[in-house]
């Protein structure tokens, strides 16, 4: 079928430029909250039965890169990333427990 071997490298070389140009990026950031995101997702972390998360098909690195201005951060596990492919122990926990 053609394509490229996984082991090239090329896949880390795209992610390091990729990570290298969303800081410059991120550097000169404007964005902003919605209203309420900053005081709704504390009281969301608080309740019973809620656990919040993000589902992103970015690197862990570049999410973190993205959220990290608004003080997101925090509200994510982290555990489950499309850069390594791996899923964290405490995550399935959470995910499998009832």
């Amino acid at each position: 079928m053609g394509g490229l071997a996984s082991d090239d490298g090329l896949v880390t070389a795209v992610s390091k430029s990729y990570i290298q140009h969303l800081r410059v990026e991120m550097a000169s950031c404007k964005g902003h909250l919605m209203p309420g995101v900053r005081e709704l997702l504390p009281r969301l972390r608080k309740q019973k039965g809620v656990h919040l998360g993000l589902l992103t098909g970015n690197l862990e690195e570049g999410a973190r890169l993205k959220l990290g201005p608004f003080g997101l951060n925090e509200f994510s596990p982290w555990e489950l990333s499309a850069g390594t492919g791996r899923i964290g122990t405490s995550f399935c926990q959470w995910l499998w427990r009832g």
